[in-house]
C-alpha cells in the first residue's frame, strides 16, 4: 500500500480539474516525444542532485527515480503525467521522508511548474506555491500516520 500522489500541468484553456483529467486519467497515454523525455531526464536530474540517494532508472515508457530504503518514488510517464509515492511502511525516520518528499514537491513545482492531485485527501495543489506546500505536506504525513494506526489495529 502506498500514498500516491498524481503529477499533471495545467492547459491554458482548462480547468484544473480538466487539465488533471487530461492528463492522468484518459486511455490516452501521452508518452514522451524525445525532446521531452530530455527535458525531463533534466528536472529528474536536479531532484537526483537534491537528494542523491536516489537511483534513476528509465525504460522506453517511464523515467523514474527510486529510494530503496524509503521506498519514495518519482515517475514519470510522459511529460505532463507522473506520480509520487512512498509505502505507508518505511525503514527511514518520518522526517527524513518528509525532508525528501518536500524537496521533491518544491522542485517539481519551481523548475517543471507540476501541479499535484492528492486521491486520498481529494485536493489540488499548485507545487509552486511555496506556503500552500508547507501546508501540503504536513497535511500528507498526518493523514499517512492516521492511515499507518488504522491499518496496524486491523491487523491485530
Amino acid at each position: 500500500m502506498s500514498y500516491d500522489i498524481s503529477l499533471f500541468t495545467t492547459q491554458p484553456d482548462l480547468s484544473i480539474e480538466e487539465s488533471f483529467e487530461l492528463k492522468c486519467c484518459s486511455e490516452n497515454e501521452s508518452g514522451f516525444a524525445a525532446a521531452e523525455k530530455g527535458m525531463t531526464r533534466e528536472l529528474l536530474r536536479v531532484i537526483q542532485d537534491s537528494i542523491p540517494i536516489l537511483k534513476s532508472i528509465e525504460t522506453d515508457e517511464m523515467l523514474a527515480l527510486i529510494d530503496n530504503e524509503s521506498g519514495l518514488e518519482v515517475i514519470f510517464f510522459g511529460v505532463d503525467n507522473g506520480a509520487v509515492s512512498f509505502p505507508y511502511w518505511h525503514e527511514k525516520e518520518d522526517m527524513v521522508l518528509v525532508v525528501h518528499l518536500a524537496k521533491v514537491l518544491r522542485i517539481l513545482g519551481q523548475k517543471g511548474k507540476y501541479w499535484a492531485h492528492d486521491s486520498q485527501l481529494g485536493r489540488y495543489l499548485d507545487l509552486s506555491e511555496e506556503e500552500a506546500l508547507a501546508a501540503y505536506i504536513q497535511q500528507v504525513f498526518v493523514s499517512n500516520q492516521e492511515t499507518v494506526k488504522l491499518i496496524k489495529q486491523w491487523f491485530k
